[in-house]
């Protein structure tokens, strides 16, 4: 199997954050939640998630729930829609499908699952408000280049590097392609059921993906 990288353009050091970068920023992001910021919360799934602009600003409270049953029961799931690329076998056309990501522990530790549930009363239970994708980005990015200047960091970074720093982290398999939405349809269409309760016992290999995702901010905050 062809291995996965992260394109030429990408690949160095201007298109992702560095862990003492990412770890500054969670910090900061976790103190503004704790503090009623709650549009900072797209700042700690990025970091963790890899999840880009559209599907992480475009989100859901009911994209994201706990498998109510079966051998992953309790598990928090973020249920995205994605565009599929080629089948690695067959060579077929893309296609749109739901994929099913697990919640890292950091972001269930912070009490993101609290803050889906308080948003599931809202009108069309929107997570992050009414501003659209772009304009939400560009006040993320603005609250990137910020913050980072605040911690003495010289570097500009986006939001969308944030995405790039967890690609890094992930395994560099399959199943770590699937967390980042990079597989080919065949490897999607083994862990996306319509039920979630009928998810293939070597699911956990997709949480296990998601949780080799450090969290920078354990040594900065000693």
């Amino acid at each position: 199997m062809t291995e996965w990288s992260l394109p030429a353009h990408i690949s160095g050091t201007r298109g992702t954050t560095t862990e003492p970068e990412t770890g500054a920023l969670l910090l900061a992001a976790r103190d503004g939640i704790a503090n009623g910021e709650t549009w900072l919360w797209p700042i700690v799934l990025a970091a963790f998630l890899g999840t880009g602009n559209d599907e992480t600003l475009g989100s859901a409270a009911a994209d994201f729930f706990p498998i109510p049953s079966g051998p992953f029961a309790g598990t928090w799931v973020w249920e995205m829609r994605h565009r599929l690329l080629k089948d690695s076998r067959q060579g077929e056309g893309s296609g749109y499908r739901n994929r099913l990501v697990p919640l890292h522990s950091k972001l269930r530790e912070w009490g993101f699952p609290e803050y889906v549930a308080s948003r599931k009363g809202c009108a069309a239970g929107k997570l992050f408000g009414d501003e659209s994708v772009d304009v939400a980005s560009n006040n993320l990015s603005a609250w990137i280049t910020e913050t980072l200047k605040a911690a003495g960091f010289q570097a500009h970074r986006t939001f969308y590097c944030l995405r790039h720093r967890a690609h890094r982290k992930v395994p560099d398999n399959a199943v770590g392609r699937y967390v980042t939405g990079h597989a080919a349809r065949d490897v999607h269409e083994r862990y996306i059921k319509i039920d979630p309760v009928d998810l293939p016992e070597d699911y956990h290999r997709v949480i296990e993906a998601v949780e080799a995702v450090p969290d920078p901010t354990a040594e900065q905050s000693n």
